[in-house]
């Protein structure tokens, strides 16, 4: 029994529910409660349930109702019921009528050990839809505000009055937020927080308003607006990073099937993955790499699966990913830089890496390294927070994180010293199950090129030891390094911070050079941060072969961070005047101001051309290209159905069809396909040339065997 006990339904428009509801939990209360109240709020219901809820308040004392002259949203309700609630503990319930009430028990036999009982549904009955989404604002409930429960939104909890009283006042109106702003200001509060098993029952009568999309765009409102409002972000603040976010998403979504890049290897990619999605072959390993006998690992192509598979097998779905991560590094950034260096040293940081040139393309196209300044951020980010905080949950992100970043490009090694580094400084000792937690994960996500080595002799593993240590290695001694230091550092702000401006990016080097010894002496020098561009652009430096761009992908981040610490700390004009001028410096520079390459509907438009041209008979292909392939034509094929088949000495009776087709992306002068060495030619055998087009800037030829 317990002494008493508040109980409420915020009701809408259920009619055909709450009488049923209403003397179900009456029947459960006379059992298990000496004093008790049940109260009825209407949300200005369109139907009869004010009516039924009337008279059943004539019926029974006990029974009260509170009714809103007009729809004010479920956020609304709940606020009526706990703030005129007037027992020691609240229960409040769906009055949809998908629980059973009588589990009510089971959270009173919790209520001595907790402050908040938290339902979560057993085998919901619900849509998959409906599903989808409570699994996403879970997601983003604990992202945000590190709350981790089985059902944030259960409509069955349990409270004591006194949280209610000593929270700060609940504010979530429309929406679904209320829910979760209960348990996050309890959370930060010190309440205790448990949860509770319930039976979900599906809805009988009326229709569920949760899934409505004005709904949702509610809740994430009010879900911004509580993270804000707790990490004292102004409402100018707020409105001018998310300006800063609407212009990273419009530069890098803006006609990005146009703009993309889709060449040999997002063709490649996108064979793989359809292949794991069709045929469900999953890959052992990712990409071979420019280091002989080196492949990466397969998380990449399972992170594409989903996207290509909602955008229905077009390749534009992964790039759309990569350009929302993009968007989301943003994000990340300026949250990283305004715990590390202020507000305006966060903004700063922000607004340039929004609009900068290089981190625009590398946002706008489905490729392995582009997920790197993301996931690169996240793991030093991650590690910070276990040294600096010493919250040693962040470890289980620091193994997640790099488990990407070395999977998106063998050069992410070069964050392991870092990453070991603070790891020991930050004395695991004292939590070494974190420690335990985290390597399983690594492993777990490593595991596929674990099994890839098991059976290819260790093929990875003597490659990345040649690669990494051995004296004929990728890498020169520490001399080099040194000597190499300042222009590799010079190099990634030129093409990072400095907008591809030669002179804006020395001047850079100059600022994060002097500016860096100055934080030194003011002891404002953030350790993680700068051991992060030491150790990269050492390692960088010491590289023997060309430093592309999409190496430098893991080290994008750091300066940013580090160009936006510093400017933060002058004078006002000053800082106008620097960032003013690299705005305009990125702005001349901008992707969007050259005509879009049209990769992408190229490579479609010449597959739908030999598609076409096939006769649906069985054919060959093979591309003359200096920096393209096959592939890129090959997947549309192979969407379409079309009977295009491989080329195999082995098997030549099977493989080798009547009709080859070359794309030569050559000048036609230079485009001789019957004795190019190409492998899918020379295995197609003697052939002549039996048809010629000009389609898309190419020349396309048909070829059938000689006689």
């Amino acid at each position: 029994m317990i002494k008493s006990l508040s109980v409420f339904f915020p009701a809408y428009n259920e009619e055909g529910n709450i009488r049923d509801v209403v003397f179900k939990a009456k029947k459960v209360l006379e059992n298990i409660a000496h004093n008790w109240e049940i109260i009825i709020v209407d949300d200005g219901s369109k139907d009869k349930t004010a009516q039924i809820a009337l008279k059943l308040q004539k019926e029974d004392s006990r029974i009260r109702v509170i009714n809103h002259s007009e729809n004010r949203g479920y956020g609304s309700a709940l606020q009526s019921g706990f703030y005129d609630a007037k027992h020691d503990w609240v229960v409040y319930n769906d009055s949809d009528g998908q629980f059973d009430f009588s589990e009510v028990t089971r959270f009173i036999e919790k209520k001595d050990k907790f402050d908040l009982l938290i339902g979560y549904r057993i085998n919901r009955k619900d849509s998959f839809y409906r599903k989808f989404l409570a699994k996403g604002w879970g997601a983003l409930v604990f992202i945000f505000f590190g709350l981790r429960l089985k059902d944030v939104d259960c409509g069955f909890k349990m409270v004591k009055k006194e949280v209610i009283a000593q929270i700060p006042h609940l504010e979530s109106e429309r929406g679904g937020m209320i829910n979760a702003e209960l348990a996050i200001k309890a959370k930060n509060e010190g309440f205790r927080i448990g949860q509770v098993g319930v039976t979900h029952y599906p809805r009988r009568s009326g229709q569920a308003t949760g899934s409505q999309v004005r709904v949702i765009i509610k809740s994430i409102f009010d879900l911004l607006k509580l993270w804000g409002k707790l990490h004292a972000i102004t409402k100018p603040e707020f409105v001018a990073i998310l300006g800063v976010l609407g212009v990273g998403a419009f530069l890098r979504l803006y006609k990005i099937s146009e703009y993309m890049t889709f060449l040999g290897d997002e063709g490649r990619d996108m064979i793989i993955v359809r292949r794991l999605l069709v045929e469900l072959h999953p890959p052992l390993i990712g990409p071979g790499t420019s280091i002989g006998q080196m492949y990466l690992g397969p998380l990449y192509y399972y992170m594409m699966a989903i996207p290509t598979l909602i955008a229905s097998f077009s390749p534009v779905g992964p790039a759309v990913m990569v350009a929302l991560l993009g968007v989301a590094t943003i994000a990340l950034i300026w949250w990283v830089g305004r715990e590390w260096s202020g507000k305006i040293g966060g903004f700063i940081t922000a607004l340039l890496y929004a609009i900068s040139p290089t981190i625009i393309i590398f946002s706008k196209s489905s490729w392995n390294p582009n997920i790197m300044p993301f996931f690169s951020l996240l793991t030093i980010y991650s590690i910070w927070k276990v040294y600096a905080k010493k919250d040693y949950k962040w470890l289980l992100v620091t193994g997640i994180s790099y488990a990407f970043v070395l999977q998106s490009h063998y050069l992410g090694l070069l964050l392991a010293p870092v990453i070991f580094l603070f790891w020991i400084l930050s004395k695991p000792k004292n939590n070494i199950r974190y420690t335990i937690y985290t390597v399983i994960i690594f492993l777990a996500l490593m595991s596929p090129l674990l099994f890839f080595d098991l059976r290819h002799n260790f093929q990875n593993f003597s490659a990345m030891k040649q690669f990494t240590l051995e004296s004929h290695g990728s890498f020169n001694g520490p001399i080099r390094g040194i000597q190499n230091f300042i222009p590799t550092l010079t190099q990634l702000n030129t093409r990072t911070i400095g907008g591809r401006n030669n002179l804006a990016g020395i001047i850079v080097t100059a600022i994060l050079i002097f500016g860096t010894i100055w934080l030194l002496k003011k002891k404002k020098l953030n350790s993680v941060l700068i051991s992060w561009i030491i150790v990269g652009t050492f390692g960088l430096s010491m590289y023997k072969s060309d430093v592309f761009d999409h190496y430098m992908g893991f080290l994008f981040p750091s300066v940013f961070l580090l160009f936006g610490a510093i400017i933060s700390k002058l004078p006002k004009y000053l800082i106008l005047i620097a960032v003013f001028l690299l705005v305009i410096v990125n702005i001349i520079n901008n992707p969007l101001k050259h005509p879009a390459n049209r990769q992408f509907q190229r490579s479609k438009e010449i597959a739908s051309f030999i598609y076409d041209k096939s006769g649906g008979e069985r054919f060959n292909l093979a591309t003359l290209s200096e920096r393209n392939n096959r592939d890129v034509y090959q997947y549309f094929h192979l969407v379409w159905g079309a009977k295009v088949v491989d080329t195999d000495p082995n098997a030549v009776f099977y493989t080798v069809t009547d009709q080859l087709f070359v794309v030569c992306e050559k000048s036609k002068e230079l485009c001789d396909p019957t004795h190019d060495p190409s492998a899918w030619i020379t295995n197609f055998g003697w052939s002549t040339i039996v048809d010629h087009w000009e389609v898309s800037g190419v020349n396309i030829y048909k070829l059938s065997h000689s006689i």
